[in-house]
Formats: structure tokens, sequence, C-alpha cells
């Protein structure tokens, strides 16, 4: 969880739970039973949806590492290949194969 969010939920659980203890006292404050049970709910959600976004992460962490672990192959392969062409066909031929490169 993110930090942030962690200690949102912390804070709302010992809130709700203080809230629900003492409620005779605040009872005729504006704060009803509805309030800390919606206040419940969205603390649950929000955990909820925070593992979610964790899940999916750590999901789009390995895809990133795969990604650039395909990025490293292909610019090795590409670079080994380059330099066949290089060393065996003179410089005027390598348009021929999609080099561009003067040197």
């Amino acid at each position: 969880m993110a930090k942030t969010i962690t200690d949102q939920i912390e804070k709302t659980e010992l809130f709700i739970d203080g809230l629900r203890k003492n409620y005779e006292f605040v009872a005729d404050k504006g704060i009803t039973t509805q309030t800390i049970d919606e206040m419940e709910i969205l603390s649950k959600k929000l955990a909820e949806q925070d593992q979610k976004v964790e899940t999916l992460r750590a999901e789009l962490s390995k895809e990133v590492n795969e990604a650039r672990e395909q990025l490293i192959d292909l610019r090795d392969k590409y670079r080994k290949t380059k330099q066949v062409v290089k060393l065996n066909f003179s410089q005027e031929k390598w348009q021929k194969f999609g080099l561009p490169d003067k040197r």
C-alpha cells in the first residue's frame, strides 16, 4: 500500500473506533451513525482499491522489465547484424540494407 493511503486508512479506523466508543458525546453534534458507517465503507473500499493498484503496479513492473530485456536483445542483434553488413559490403551498398550510416 502507498504510505499516504495506509496512513489515512489507519487514522480513519482509529477515528471510527473512537467515534463508536464515544458516540453519546458526538450524537448531538451532527455526527450520525450513518456518517460513521459511510466512513468505514469508504475506508474498506479504499483498502481494496489500493490492493488492486499494488497488484497492477507489480504486473506493470514485470512487463516493463520484460520490455527492457527485449529492447536490450533487439539492440544487440541489430548491432551485430549491422556489423556483418558493414564488414562485408562497401559503404555505397549499406543503404540497400536499410543502413543510412555514413561510417
